[in-house]
């Protein structure tokens, strides 16, 4: 993955995020929590807003029940944490043990990360509705991951899921 690198105000891209998020799902409660102080990271501005969009179109799309999402940004050191949560149904603990490592490649099939194809009739839908999440986790996870950080998924109790990623306030680059 060819990254381009530079500092992004972690305020600047969470507006433009949101604001891209808002123009077609304008009628969905967003609660923001961000940090006081200014925050930036070393990261590809499109691809991070891209993990972040990803992530909150799932909510949309695959949360049924769902009635806020909320995301939080938290600074720690030389970490920056972005968690998005929402309060719809959670996803099954097959699916999410999947999540990351699996992407369909056509309608009805889903390939593994070591290329073996599941039938249609091996995997269920996530909210009765729709089918696996996709390609786009499987990407998110690569982009978090050529950006030395991490992304998590967990379902929360007594409803809700949440997705967080950590990434360095600087990148370490290769030598």
């Amino acid at each position: 993955m060819n990254l381009q690198i530079v500092d992004i105000s972690v305020e600047e891209l969470i507006d433009v995020v949101l604001e891209k998020f808002k123009r077609r799902y304008p009628n969905q409660k967003i609660i923001l929590s961000m940090p006081d102080v200014f925050v930036s990271i070393q990261a590809d501005p499109i691809l991070i807003e891209q993990v972040i969009l990803n992530i909150l179109e799932n909510a949309m799309q695959h949360a049924a029940g769902m009635e806020t999402i909320k995301v939080t940004v938290c600074k720690c050191d030389n970490r920056v944490s972005f968690e998005i949560t929402d309060d719809g149904c959670g996803i099954p603990e097959s699916i999410r043990q999947k999540l990351f490592r699996e992407i369909i490649e056509k309608k009805g099939d889903i390939v593994d990360k070591d290329k073996k194809i599941m039938a249609a009739g091996q995997r269920k839908p996530i909210d009765g509705k729709r089918y696996n999440m996709g390609i786009g986790m499987y990407v998110c996870a690569a982009i978090i991951k050529a950006h030395q950080g991490e992304l998590f998924v967990r379902n929360l109790l007594p409803k809700g899921c949440s997705f967080q990623f950590i990434l360095k306030t600087e990148v370490e680059h290769d030598k």
